[in-house]
């Protein structure tokens, strides 16, 4: 029996086959084999495939040899420049070795002869490829993560500047988790209010983003993240009572947010958003959160170097206020003894008492300019 990739959707498969005769039949056996949930799309022809591949995710096709002008072998070589991870399975009347050398030699992960198909054949072929897509998927998205994690952490290594770090970190986000837009949120006085974005700018929606401030003790979504200090995932936000609705945002159909975390208290969030539903995974709900960590001592970093900074600034000024002040104290000693002499000698000697005078005012100038 095949099972759905994932818990949160069902198998999806396209059949391209200009024959209804023939997609019926693969229909019924995908039908007899598939255990739970099966999203099943029929292209009668060369083109309609493409579009509904440039249109939706699959997680396998299969592609009947004879389409029309075309031929499966075509569409297979087509798919490839534009999804190379799709498994696409081939299907034929013509079984022969050449066909099958043909199939692969395009980029099909299987060959399947009609005349000889059955369901048993059909699932253990779709089950292969599908496990054999997952198993390179999972490798190349480690492999992605990994350089990702480790670009952002020498970025918080070589730089105090949270917003480059934020920038950079939103960046590599785009590598890990496909979406459409995202952003990267501050608290500031219970405001939440954008500092990063990208993706908005293709709906011109880019003033549109940076000029909100949303409360967060009233904004679901916010405030959910901030009570739980965990990831929010939304499928479908249409779903969802309490999703604010803005206008310019009627596009988006999907979400997924992580809270920013310094000393266990949130000062922001990461925000996705996507026009398709169901799209974000609990895979990338954790990946997410990682980046929500970098995030969190990015901005740890540069609170620590300012604080080191004005604790060196405090220090110096102590250093120069003590300075003056044994300045000071020691030029308002040298006054006093000055003047008490002056005063010993003012009847004998009143040339020097009018000597010391002018060297007081000239002590007590400098003293008031320090």
């Amino acid at each position: 029996m095949l099972h759905r990739v994932n818990e949160e959707r069902q198998l999806r498969v396209l059949v391209i086959d200009d024959s209804h005769d023939q997609y019926m039949l693969v229909r019924d056996m995908l039908t007899a084999i598939v255990h739970e949930g099966l999203d099943l799309e029929w292209a009668a022809t060369y083109y309609e495939g493409l579009s509904f591949i440039e249109s939706r995710e699959f997680d396998v096709a299969l592609v009947d040899y004879e389409l029309g002008d075309h031929n499966g072998l075509d569409f297979i070589a087509k798919v490839r420049k534009t999804r190379p991870m799709l498994p696409l399975i081939l299907l034929t009347g013509r079984g022969s070795r050449e066909v099958d050398l043909m199939a692969m030699e395009a980029g099909a992960v299987d060959y399947l002869d009609k005349t000889q198909l059955r369901a048993n054949m059909l699932e253990r072929s779709v089950r292969y490829a599908i496990e054999n897509h997952r198993i390179i998927d999972q490798e190349r998205q480690q492999r992605t993560l990994a350089e990702a994690l480790l670009d952002t952490a020498m970025t918080l290594t070589n730089s105090l500047d949270y917003q480059s770090v934020l920038h950079r970190i939103l960046t590599n986000v785009g590598k890990v988790i496909a979406h459409d837009m995202a952003n990267i949120m501050l608290v500031q006085d219970g405001y939440a209010y954008v500092v990063e974005q990208h993706g908005y700018e293709h709906l011109g929606l880019v003033d549109f983003i940076n000029s909100i401030r949303l409360p967060v003790d009233e904004t679901s979504t916010l405030r959910h993240m901030t009570e739980t200090r965990s990831t929010l995932l939304l499928q479908d936000v249409a779903e969802f009572d309490d999703w604010i609705r803005f206008e310019e945002q009627w596009a988006v159909k999907s979400y997924l947010g992580s809270p920013i975390l310094v000393d266990d208290r949130v000062i922001g969030f990461i925000n996705l958003d996507s026009f398709q539903q169901p799209f974000f995974s609990q895979e990338h709900a954790r990946y997410l959160q990682v980046f929500a960590n970098q995030a969190g001592q990015a901005i740890r970093n540069t609170r620590a170097y300012r604080q080191a900074q004005e604790l060196a600034a405090a220090e110096e000024r102590q250093r120069l206020a003590r300075e003056l002040h044994d300045a000071v104290t020691q030029t308002l000693f040298s006054a006093s003894v000055m003047a008490e002499t002056l005063a010993r000698i003012y009847d004998t000697q009143p040339e020097r008492v009018k000597e010391g005078l002018e060297e007081l005012v000239r002590m007590n100038r400098g003293a008031l300019a320090e």
